[in-house]
């Protein structure tokens, strides 16, 4: 009960780092840039909800920008599960975060088989709290 309890805790405290709003920055999709197709390039997490990005090309116009979302640790790694019938966005992926001394601001990376993306953090005093994101960094 109690390693559960612990699970829960360390679970629940990841997940208030990715909660809020992340600016996209990078995203590609099997490879392929989907900067430009962006309607609007932000990606909101609200408890286990999320907005996503509405992304305009070819294959129409993608309308389902809503789904839930959770965090899953293995070992040392994090993942984000989103489901969601947004394909671009739906999946398990592997998450970590960087820090933008000269920006003073926090990026998400994101990346799975098909989706790799990087997003900067808003509403986020960074000399204050950037180091919340330490056990999470990016490792090069």
């Amino acid at each position: 009960m109690i390693l559960i309890l612990i699970f829960y805790v360390s679970c629940n405290k990841t997940s208030q780092l990715i909660e809020g709003f992340w600016a996209v920055d990078k995203i590609k999709y099997k490879g392929e840039d989907l900067s430009y197709l962006f309607m609007v390039n932000l990606i909101f997490f609200d408890e286990n909800k999320c907005t996503l990005p509405i992304i305009q090309e070819y294959y129409g116009n993608i309308r389902k920008e809503e789904g839930e979302w959770k965090i899953i640790k293995e070992g040392r790694e994090i993942y984000i599960v989103i489901k969601t019938e947004n394909e671009f966005f739906a999946g398990k992926h592997e998450v970590c975060f960087e820090k933008d001394y000269k920006n003073k601001v926090i990026k998400m990376i994101v990346k799975s088989k098909n989706l790799y993306f990087e997003a900067t953090k808003g509403l986020f005093n960074f000399d204050k709290n950037n180091y919340l994101f330490d056990k999470y960094l990016c490792k090069d």
